[in-house]
């Protein structure tokens, strides 16, 4: 690769937080930030059930975060913007590496990681093609994308040391490229093949998206659109599809499709919970983005090549996929559904075209397009290295920054090893507050790893229904069943009967 090449990719790493966001302690976060809290300071968390189940133990890439925190004097914010930073640019840099390894030209890669830009919705299997936000995933994803690309040119041992690597940072994402990897020529974590009704009833309650039978219908139509392209690519490409590579991508397919029935009927007909635990349906993130690839050669393909009309649909398709992020419209499908459809017909039209731009130039002045409107009209609210904030659907900025100053008080004014009991659907306190919390709806996200934890976090989910009307009765009586020192409510929360030490316009916190 060149030095443009390069500059490029480093050029569009900047920019995609600029055009999508970026956030610190958020969404998954809830689940990382403790153990990292934790091991930074031993001494956090001692009366917590969280840690009793074994999920922070199965990456070691956590020991590496705080090392690189405690090398650098960064807090955890600055630390997880750096890596996520460097993971952004290293995916970017796997798939333009991937698509250059596939068709050669430097135009269909440009195209291909812009189409990456903004992060889409994958299917629904519980997380995006990437984040807006530091997960290990990503990292993993990148390593393992580039591990795929140097099996395709048959380097073994570079392919072989990204997988160890990737497997380091996230043991799961690698599994798919890890398999075509030995056809060519594992993840160590410890199961037992175990049948337990009762936690996977809880499973199925909890973590609906591991379980494909019960998607939704929008579920099924998310992964539908991503065939789609891959069918465009196949209708405008034919054979050339995936250039010389064609069978080890096929294989690579194959092996993505296999991994995603096989979790679809352990899921389904044969329900083995310590089997859920692999998520081996993510492996359909690969396809996803391989057809998100393929279909940037297709649109090269079509670009100049075609009618006025088959150039017109193309354009149309280039820009919803582009602003396909964290929903679809019936826009997004009429955008991109119209393309293979003209394909397909294939009706008899006056063979002109128009001169357009190149695509390079084409998705470039998109991106900056994009850029503008979001700099200058929607204009962020930035407060670094915690958020870069736009409108989101997923992001309530209020609610978040009075649960920062929340657990900013909480950490200041009491003890370290308080217990807080706090409102059920108030995700992530232990992450900023460095306190204990009795539960809440998002330590559910990891009821895969231990039939005993998914009990106990049932039980205690339940006697937290109807949180919103309890009064000082139903507080005093949960306290003898948990051992709580704190109490959080939200400030529409009818008045209680106790001594209130902390208020801001989202919380309140009385002393038990």
């Amino acid at each position: 690769m060149k030095l443009k090449e390069f500059s490029l990719i480093t050029l569009l790493t900047l920019l995609s937080p600029l055009i999508f966001g970026y956030y610190f302690g958020v969404l998954d976060h809830d689940h990382y930030l403790p153990y990292l809290n934790k091991l930074l300071n031993p001494y956090l968390y001692l009366n917590d059930y969280y840690f009793s189940q074994p999920h922070f133990s199965y990456s070691p890439f956590n020991y590496f975060v705080v090392a690189i925190s405690k090398i650098t004097h960064l807090n955890l914010a600055w630390t997880h913007l750096l890596i996520y930073l460097f993971s952004l640019w290293l995916l970017y840099l796997s798939i333009y590496m991937l698509v250059k390894t596939l068709y050669k030209k430097s135009s269909i890669a440009t195209t291909a990681v812009i189409l990456f830009l903004l992060p889409k919705w994958a299917a629904q299997i519980g997380y995006m093609t990437h984040h807006f936000y530091f997960v290990s995933r990503d990292l993993s994803l990148g390593l393992s994308l580039l591990a795929l690309n140097f099996i395709l040119t048959k380097n073994s041992k570079v392919s072989a040391l990204l997988l160890l690597l990737a497997a380091l940072v996230n043991p799961l994402i690698p599994v798919p490229v890890g398999l075509l990897w030995l056809v060519t020529l594992s993840t160590n974590l410890n199961f037992v093949v175990l049948f337990n009704p009762q936690w996977m009833t809880i499973l199925k309650k909890r973590g609906i998206y591991s379980f494909p039978h019960l998607w939704k219908w929008t579920g099924w139509g998310n992964l539908g659109l991503f065939l789609s392209l891959l069918a465009t690519s196949w209708l405008a490409l034919k054979q050339k599809i995936f250039g010389n590579y064609l069978k080890l991508i096929k294989q690579f397919l194959f092996i993505c499709t296999g991994l995603f029935i096989f979790h679809l009927f352990i899921t389904a007909i044969i329900p083995v919970p310590s089997l859920v635990q692999l998520q081996l349906l993510r492996s359909l993130n690969y396809i996803l983005i391989i057809s998100l690839i393929a279909f940037s050669a297709a649109l090269n393909s079509l670009w100049h090549k075609s009618s006025f009309l088959v150039q017109l649909t193309a354009i149309s398709a280039l820009i919803s996929i582009y602003l396909w992020n964290d929903h679809l419209t019936g826009w997004h499908f009429l955008g991109i559904l119209i393309l293979p459809i003209l394909l397909v017909l294939k009706p008899k039209l006056k063979n002109k075209s128009i001169n357009l731009p190149s695509l390079s130039l084409f998705v470039l002045i998109l991106v900056f397009t994009h850029l503008l409107v979001k700099l200058f009209i929607l204009k962020p609210q930035v407060n670094l290295p915690y958020y870069i904030y736009y409108p989101n659907p997923l992001i309530n900025l209020d609610k978040y920054q009075n649960s920062f100053d929340l657990q900013t008080w909480a950490k200041n004014n009491t003890n370290v090893n308080d217990v807080f009991l706090v409102p059920p659907n108030l995700p992530g306190f232990r992450s900023f507050s460095e306190r204990s919390i009795v539960a809440d709806l998002k330590d559910g996200g990891v009821i895969f790893y231990s039939p005993e934890y998914a009990q106990t976090w049932q039980q205690r989910i339940n006697d937290l229904t109807n949180y919103q009307q309890f009064n000082s009765s139903d507080f005093y009586s949960l306290l003898k069943t948990y051992s709580f020192n704190y109490l959080v409510v939200s400030n529409q929360h009818q008045s209680l009967d106790m001594i209130q030490v902390y208020s801001n316009p989202g919380f309140k916190v009385y002393k038990m």
